[in-house]
C-alpha cells in the first residue's frame, strides 16, 4: 500500500510540473510581452500549488497572497502597458502574482532547509534572487514601472519610490517570519 501511494504521489507531481511547464510555454508563445505571460504562468503555479499540495503549502500560498496584496495595495506601483490593473489603476496583477509566487517559493525553500542558520541563508538567497530577477526584468525583458523612477541605492535595479524600496527589502523577511510562526504544520 505504501508503494502505491509513493507511485501515485510521483505521478501527481509529474502532472503538476508538466502542467506548469505547458502553461508557461503556451503563455510565452502566445503573449509577446513578458508581463502577461509571467502573470498567466504564475497564476497556474499558484492554482496548482493550492490544489495539489498539502495543508502547509496551502497556508504558505495564502500568506504569500495576503502579503503580496498588502504590498501592492499599500505601495501602489503600475508597470508600463500591458499590465492588468485594478482598483482605479493602482493595483498591478503582474506584481501581485509575481510576489505571491516568489514568496511561496521562498517559503518552500526555507521549509526544506533544516540547518541552524537557515533564516540568514534564506534571506541571502531572497536578496540574490530579488536583485537578479529585477535586473533581468528591467534590462533584458524591458519590464518597467510607469514613470521615470530612481533605482535602489543607484544599483540599476528596484526602480521606484523610497516606500517601494523599503517594501521590497522587507517583504521577504516579513513573509519568512509569518510563515515560520503561523503556517500550519
Amino acid at each position: 500500500m505504501h508503494v502505491l501511494r509513493m507511485v501515485y504521489l510521483m505521478y501527481v507531481r509529474t502532472l503538476v510540473f508538466s502542467a506548469i511547464a505547458v502553461c508557461a510555454t503556451v503563455a510565452a508563445i502566445l503573449v509577446p510581452d513578458a508581463k502577461p505571460a509571467v502573470t498567466v504562468a504564475g497564476l497556474t503555479v499558484l492554482a496548482i500549488a493550492g490544489l495539489a499540495c498539502g495543508r502547509r503549502v496551502r497556508s504558505e500560498v495564502a500568506y504569500a497572497l495576503f502579503i503580496s496584496f498588502l504590498l501592492n495595495f499599500l505601495v501602489p506601483h503600475i508597470y508600463t502597458p500591458p499590465d492588468f490593473a485594478f482598483f482605479g489603476g493602482s493595483f498591478s496583477t503582474f506584481s501581485f502574482v509575481g510576489w505571491a509566487v516568489g514568496l511561496t517559493a521562498l517559503g518552500r525553500i526555507y521549509r526544506s532547509w533544516q540547518w541552524e542558520n537557515r533564516w540568514a541563508v534564506s534571506l541571502i538567497a531572497y536578496y540574490a534572487v530579488l536583485f537578479t530577477a529585477e535586473y533581468a526584468g528591467y534590462h533584458l525583458l524591458d519590464i518597467r514601472l510607469a514613470g521615470d523612477l530612481p533605482s535602489f541605492l543607484g544599483t540599476g535595479v528596484l526602480h521606484g519610490t523610497l516606500k517601494l524600496h523599503v517594501a521590497y527589502v522587507l517583504a521577504g523577511p516579513v513573509y519568512l517570519f509569518v510563515v515560520d510562526r503561523f503556517a500550519w504544520s
